[in-house]
């Protein structure tokens, strides 16, 4: 019985163990600011790969400390494991800030979305979970600061995400009466602000607004936007806004990308605005220790840096920073300006990219002649980054034009096709539109063609050719070979000489078998008789014996 029921124990410890063994593989990004880095390195100040919204599905590769190695859509980086939960309703009840308002729908579009994270990006992995009409009223759970807001329709088991500017207040401001509402932040170019105009005549300001500073819009016209302002009422250029607030941040000024010191005798004010003037209400995120070393990301015109410090993604005047010459926590070399290049691999199969830089995680693949830029080094290996993956890569798989990915590694023969069905020549060898591959023109069923180059990209091949003065990539699966080539006749011949060899080494084999069998069988026999002939003769011995 004790035997028995340590059995059961063990199976049930082996069990539970494997059970959060599956669990740790799966994580999901949670963050008071509603979104988070995805780091180069284990390191806070280390380059931001991406952003990654709250709610995101992390697949975990491997854990170092408080820092894990997550596979986030096709990019993969480092992530502070204390922002992440392993469900989704934690991660959701995780995010923002507490809020219990009822809203209405009221976009412009009549209806509104509802998102599996607080992002309407593709390329972050966001998906429509729900469509729903307008004057719907909703609760929201949380709030971002980047403007999403959590709801529940379904008794707290169904969570999403509604851009809160689709909305309006439900008691407190009704939509009929004073028009609709958008919110936007400040994006100007260089980091240096955008005026709020009197009127549109633009001939005096009241004020300027910093970069990521949000706005109420009540009204657009001409391209401008009346917003309110520390109390003053004006016009804006609109297309110095955006309706992100991680847009705002990762795209005011300039970008920097290198360590810097801070040099203050006493701590460093965080902010979350490119301003320290009272009148601008910048929110104190936080002080950054005298003497820390910290990866700028950004630079304002207006003297201000965007900095990562401890998770918190902030603004630090640039007069308390000084560019750091050593780091001894330096693991990688950031380059001081990307370099661009275009994919062009020996074996014609695209760039594979790993989540380290060796061959441990390998991650995914950026099919050929597409643009990516090269932000570090280490050793053999390159990060590479671009809208539809990052991680680190091998060299020597790049070339610096397009028209050099497009020539290199060529066939040295024109191949003849026949298109078998009606599709689209692309402008990369890929139908994402990730990659930013466009459709060039439509090839009909039956149309000739040569093909002067070849690519793998996942599953399929792809050809160079040109078509009606086109050149572009198609994809081979619609098309078929229409003359034989000498290297298509020794493939035949080394099929057929294969055949050929294992039915030859097949039938000897058998003959061999079959000759075996009817030695043993013969022998057998002899035996056998052998034996008769011995029973026979004992019988007869004994016979003469009676007598």
């Amino acid at each position: 019985m004790k035997k028995l029921i340590a059995f059961i124990f063990t199976v049930a410890a082996i069990l539970c163990l494997s059970h959060s063994v599956l669990a740790a593989d799966t994580l999901y990004a949670a963050n008071a600011e509603g979104e988070l880095s995805l780091h180069i390195s284990p390191n806070e100040e280390s380059y931001e790969i991406a952003v990654v919204p709250a709610c995101s599905k992390l697949t975990l590769l491997k854990q170092d400390k408080t820092w894990g190695l997550v596979e986030f859509n096709k990019k993969s980086g480092w992530i502070n494991m204390s922002f992440t939960r392993n469900s989704y309703k934690k991660a959701a009840l995780a995010t923002g800030s507490d809020s219990e308002k009822k809203v209405k729908v009221s976009s412009k579009e009549g209806v509104a979305y509802l998102y599996d994270v607080p992002s309407e990006d593709v390329l972050l992995g966001s998906d429509v979970k729900d469509v729903i009409t307008n004057d719907m009223v909703l609760e929201i759970k949380r709030e971002t600061p980047s403007g999403w807001g959590l709801v529940s329709k379904n008794d707290d088991k169904n969570y999403a995400w509604i851009k809160l500017k689709d909305t309006t207040a439900f008691e407190e401001f009704d939509g009929a009466e004073y028009g609709e509402v958008e919110y936007v932040y400040v994006l100007s170019k260089g980091g240096k602000g955008v005026e709020l105009w009197e009127d549109l005549g633009r001939k005096s300001y009241h004020a300027i607004i910093p970069d990521c500073t949000r706005l109420t819009v009540r009204k657009k016209e001409k391209g401008y936007a009346y917003v309110a302002y520390n109390g003053l009422n004006g016009w804006i250029d609109y297309s110095r806004t955006t309706q992100s607030l991680s847009n705002a941040q990762n795209k005011a000024g300039k970008a920097v990308n290198l360590e810097f010191v801070v040099v203050s005798e006493e701590d460093a004010a965080l902010l979350s605005l490119p301003s320290d003037n009272p009148e601008d209400k910048a929110q104190h995120l936080g002080e950054v220790e005298s003497g820390a070393t910290v990866f700028v990301q950004r630079s304002t015109a207006s003297g201000w840096c965007l900095i990562n410090y401890d998770g918190v993604l902030g603004w630090v005047s640039s007069q308390y920073l000084q560019e750091a010459t050593e780091s001894e926590n330096a693991i990688i070399q950031l380059l001081d300006k990307a370099r661009e290049g275009y994919v062009c691999s020996e074996d014609s199969e695209g760039l594979q990219l790993y989540a380290t830089a060796d061959d441990e995680y390998d991650t995914s693949v950026i099919p050929e002649c597409v643009k990516v830029r090269v932000i570090a080094e280490k050793d053999d290996y390159e990060y590479v980054v671009n809208d539809y993956a990052a991680g680190w890569a091998k060299k020597g798989s790049l070339t610096d034009t397009y028209a050099n990915a497009l020539t290199l590694y060529s066939l040295s023969d024109d191949l003849s096709y026949e298109a078998i069905k009606d599709f689209d020549m692309m402008s990369l060898p890929t139908n994402s539109e990730k990659c930013q591959s466009m459709i060039l023109t439509n090839v009909k069923k039956g149309t000739d063609f040569n093909v002067i180059k070849i690519v793998e990209t996942g599953k399929n091949e792809w050809g160079l050719t040109e078509i009606n003065a086109v050149r572009g990539w198609v994809n081979l699966d619609n098309a078929e070979r229409t003359e034989i080539t000498v290297s298509d006749i020794i493939l035949v011949v080394l099929i057929v000489a294969g055949t050929l060899f294992v039915a030859f080494a097949v039938i000897f084999i058998l003959k061999r078998k079959n000759k075996k069998t009817d030695f043993n069988e013969k022998k057998g026999e002899e035996d056998e008789n052998i034996s008769n002939g011995n029973s026979i003769g004992e019988k007869e011995s004994a016979d003469v014996s009676g007598k």
